[in-house]
C-alpha cells in the first residue's frame, strides 16, 4: 500500500454531465473540491441530480419561509429581476460551498446550488409565490 493510499488520496475523472465538459483531474476524499461534491462511497449516482419530489420539497420551504416574513411580493420582483444571473449565483454557491459548510449543512447547500442552475427551477418557485400571493390577498379580503 502506497503513502497515498494510506491517506486516502484518489484522483477521479469528473465530468460535468450536463455540459459534457471534462472539470479536471481532482484529488478526493470524500469531500468538496473546488465547489463539486465527490461522494467515494457512490460512484454510481450523479451529484447534481435532484429528484422531482426533493425539488418540490426545497421549492415548497423557500415559498414557506418567504411566506412566513410576508415577503412574497418583494421575493417575486426579486427572483424576476435576477433570473439572468440564476447559474452564475448557483456557481458562487458551489465556489463557497466549502467556507459556507462551516455554518450550514454543505448537502442542503449544494442542492440549493443544484435548483438555481436550471432557470425553469426558478420560474417554478415564482409561480409557486405567485400563488401563495392569491391565496394569502384572498384570505385578507
Amino acid at each position: 500500500m502506497s503513502r497515498r493510499q494510506g491517506l486516502g488520496v484518489q484522483l477521479r475523472f469528473l465530468a460535468y454531465r450536463r455540459s459534457g465538459i471534462p472539470l479536471t483531474w481532482l484529488p478526493t476524499v470524500g469531500k468538496y473540491y473546488a465547489g463539486v461534491i465527490i461522494l467515494a462511497n457512490d460512484q454510481n449516482r450523479d451529484p447534481f441530480d435532484i429528484t422531482d419530489e426533493r425539488r418540490e420539497e426545497l421549492l415548497d420551504g423557500v415559498v414557506g419561509v418567504i411566506k412566513r416574513y410576508g415577503l412574497i411580493t418583494p421575493a417575486i420582483f426579486f427572483g424576476e429581476m435576477n433570473k439572468p444571473l440564476s447559474f452564475i449565483a448557483s456557481q458562487a454557491m458551489h465556489f463557497f460551498t466549502p467556507v459556507l459548510g462551516a455554518f450550514l449543512n454543505e448537502q442542503r447547500i449544494t442542492e440549493y446550488a443544484t435548483l438555481l442552475e436550471d432557470r425553469s427551477n426558478l420560474e417554478m418557485l415564482l409561480q409557486k409565490l405567485e400563488k401563495a400571493g392569491i391565496e394569502e390577498n384572498g384570505r385578507q379580503a
